[in-house]
């Protein structure tokens, strides 16, 4: 545009309906902001040429007169009827088109006027309008070139015809947007006619559009077709192929860019209120979630005002502020707890990796959620406020020891197996962190175990267990004994794979020829210990430092009464602290128990001879309670995998322990302590009041903590454990359940047992060894 307004001596802006764009102010503006400014450059351009010295002067031959046309028009009626000049009581001199066009001039006047675009001396401004002559045309009839698209392409194939220079001259006469009139006289309502009244004034006297009380004669030169054609090659050079970066196209664009310029203004007032709306009310510390949340507020607050095409450029500003903010000391440290709860407290560092300098300015403290947990010791008979753990050891050994000094720890009790070291020099196993490359999450089948002979059972129970001297007929049907009927059948040179002891006394058993191999495997490591919890996919020969498992004995079964339930015991709901009763019934051969065979049995044995004569049955009675704790310290038994156990008013229980002997139990249970949204219960204890006979209830606890391919978690015993006559024991599960993979998170709500679940095959029955 501005080499247009350079080189014309007529401009036309085409309107494509019969209103001003004002738009078009400001363009015009600019355009002469930026003539006056590269004057001086066009100047120079100009002195080489053959022009005259008004022309070098001004940088143009003339101030171009612009003409504007409207190619709708708002009247209704046919073009005919428009150009009627219509007669009622006095005869009108215009017609209605007529008197359209001048009201628009006069407006297009005004507004041009008002924005000084034009002034009184034209070469002072960038154009100039007529005086004294039409400047504005409707068009009254429809053009058949309504497709611009198409227009050019004609043209474009016209161009390129062999007969252009022929047509050419006659196309320049027939210059019109209607082209249905060629030819017609100067007073009818044609473009051309509108358009030659002034061609023939540029060509005769030159354009003077100059007004005024004293108007000055306005420049204006008429050139030769070879001197307009250097002049506009030259101007062109300097204006559209200036690659310099004061070149004055690079002006033009940065004067036109007021989107730019308002953008930036725009969103430079909004940067400071959104960053303002972030730092209200801000903590002294806290995590990434309240972080992105408070800069999705700022941003929203800054995308209801901020406009324009700088609008990404600010925003990435906005987030960078924030971050900045956030990050300069109070970023939350969010390490998670076992539970699931993050820290608290501001970024730190553990006294564990005090001397890490990757991060010199930390502070130095123990992690904390404030989370405070109710918790019961290993009996069940104190419960006390425990602290969010974050480390294992914490969460299961150090809160049960710290009670145990003053309950629990004068009870006999049976320890599971722990590492215990041969020297100082110790150090975690290197290859625990890494799962293995096989391994085999579910229980196996038990019809599988049936397979070992008692023999081989003997043999085991004679290097391993000191609890009883007698054979177990029950020990070859528990998920141990399983374990090792499979691993039997795997790939023997396969030594990377993970088997677990029992497997591995198992393959020694059976095996003669590996008998060096299996007793090495066998023998626990006193160099290397597991530092987390054992599990199914733990190293073989491995143990840990500490044990995540009690099992404590309260004293005799005397201690628990059917009729009133549980009652040293604090946290118990109402009606919830009973132990079901499981009735087991027991064969007895004449040759192993002749004292029995003789009637000598105590009062309470409810026992018959069988049809034969050989032997003698009789059914025991075994109390078992499968107990829920709640992180508020409440304790409820269950009946079911899915039924809270609950007495009557009277205190009496209807249920008996088949289900949950034989069946998965839940390692979650929903706590009905609150209705709204319930607290999740977990798993906790497992009660267990042994009969006055001559058998031993045994435990074999597995617990898989998330479904497939979570590991499987174990005491460690190599095989079942015997509990003794006539007594009350109590096995504590672990508080939180953790692989090389990270902690097992409780779920929020109450998850299905296939989900997380006490696998069954707990609780078994094996025979005492006879008195003789």
């Amino acid at each position: 545009l501005l080499f247009l307004f350079h080189v014309s001596h007529l401009v036309l802006v085409v309107h494509p309906t019969a209103t001003l764009d004002v738009s078009y102010v400001h363009l015009f503006r600019t355009l002469d902001n930026i003539r006056q400014k590269c004057l001086q450059s066009i100047t120079d351009a100009l002195k080489a040429l053959p022009v005259s010295s008004e022309w070098v002067q001004n940088g143009r031959p003339c101030s171009p007169r612009v003409l504007f046309v409207f190619l709708s028009c708002p009247l209704e009626g046919t073009s005919s009827e428009l150009l009627e000049v219509r007669v009622k009581t006095k005869p009108s001199k215009l017609s209605p088109i007529k008197k359209l066009e001048h009201s628009l001039e006069d407006q297009v006047y005004r507004i041009l006027r008002k924005s000084r675009v034009i002034t009184n001396i034209s070469g002072n401004s960038l154009f100039a309008v007529p005086a004294n002559q039409e400047f504005v045309y409707v068009r009254t009839t429809t053009s058949i070139r309504e497709d611009t698209v198409d227009f050019f392409l004609q043209k474009l194939r016209t161009f390129c015809s062999p007969d252009y220079y022929e047509s050419l001259s006659e196309d320049f006469l027939s210059l019109s947007l209607d082209p249905a009139q060629s030819e017609t006289p100067s007073h009818e309502h044609t473009f051309s006619s509108f358009l030659w009244q002034h061609i023939e004034l540029a060509l005769s006297k030159g354009f003077d559009d100059n007004v005024g009380r004293h108007p000055i004669p306005a420049d204006f030169e008429l050139p030769t077709v070879s001197v307009w054609f250097k002049v506009a090659a030259k101007l062109r050079d300097l204006i559209l192929f200036n690659d310099s970066k004061s070149s004055v196209a690079s002006s033009l664009k940065a004067a036109l860019d007021v989107d730019i310029r308002f953008s930036e203004g725009r969103c430079g007032k909004v940067l400071p209120v959104a960053s303002a709306s972030y730092q209200e009310n801000l903590p002294s510390h806290y995590t990434a979630d309240y972080h992105q949340r408070k800069l999705a507020h700022a941003f929203q607050l800054f995308s209801m005002h901020a406009r324009g095409p700088a609008f990404q450029r600010y925003a990435q500003q906005l987030r960078e502020d924030c971050d900045a903010i956030w990050k300069a000391g109070r970023q939350m440290c969010e390490v998670l707890s076992l539970t699931g709860n993050h820290c608290v407290n501001p970024l730190h560092k553990t006294p564990e990796n005090a001397e890490d300098e990757s991060e010199e300015d930390s502070l130095v403290m123990p992690h904390c959620s404030q989370v405070k947990l109710i918790s019961t010791c290993n009996c069940g008979r104190q419960q006390s406020t425990r602290d969010d753990p974050f480390i294992l050891k914490a969460a299961n050994y150090n809160f049960y020891l710290m009670l145990s000094a003053e309950c629990c720890g004068v009870l006999e009790r049976i320890n599971f197996p722990v590492f215990e070291p041969s020297s100082a020099e110790l150090e975690p196993c290197a290859s625990a962190c890494a799962p293995p490359e096989h391994f085999e999450l579910e229980p196996r089948s038990r019809s599988r175990a049936k397979s070992l002979t008692r023999s081989q059972t003997r043999s085991d129970s004679g290097t391993r267990s000191p609890l009883s001297d007698s054979e177990s007929d029950f020990s070859s049907e528990s998920p141990e004994s399983s374990d090792a009927s499979d691993s039997r059948s795997s790939d023997v040179g396969d030594s990377e794979k993970s088997i677990s002891l029992s497997e591995a006394r198992t393959q020694h058993t059976e095996d003669p020829d590996d008998d060096d191999a299996a007793k090495a495997s066998l023998v626990p490591s006193n160099t290397e210990y597991l530092p987390g919890m054992l599990h199914s996919l733990s190293p073989a020969g491995l143990l840990p430092c500490y044990s995540a498992w009690s099992l404590v004995c309260l004293g005799p079964s005397s201690l628990y009464s059917h009729n009133i339930g549980i009652q040293d015991q604090p946290g118990f709901l109402a009606g919830t602290n009973f132990l079901l009763p499981w009735d087991v019934a027991v064969k007895f051969d004449k040759e192993r128990w002749p004292s029995l065979w003789e009637g000598k049995r105590a009062q309470t044995w409810k026992g018959k001879k069988n049809g034969k004569g050989d032997g003698l049955q009789f059914t025991v009675k075994v109390f078992i309670g499968v107990e829920y704790e709640c992180p508020r310290g409440h304790r409820f038994m269950c009946a079911a995998p899915d039924r809270m156990l609950r007495s009557t008013s009277t205190g009496l229980v209807k249920d008996n322990a088949n289900k949950i002997a034989n069946s998965h139990m839940p390692l979650y249970f929903p706590c009905p302590c609150r209705s709204v949204k319930p607290q999740v219960a977990q798993l906790m204890r497992i009660h267990v009041v042994t009969p006055k006979a001559p058998v031993h209830v045994t435990l074999q606890p597995k617990v898989q903590p998330a479904p497939h391919p979570a590991p499987t978690f174990f005491p460690g015993n190599k095989e079942p454990v015997r509990l003794s006559q006539s007594a009350y024991w109590v096995l504590r599960l672990p508080f939180v359940y953790e692989s090389d993979a990270g902690p097992f998170l409780p779920p929020k709500d109450a998850v299905p047992v296939e989900s997380a679940r006490l696998l069954n095959g707990v609780y078994g029955i094996v025979e005492q060894a006879p008195i003789r």
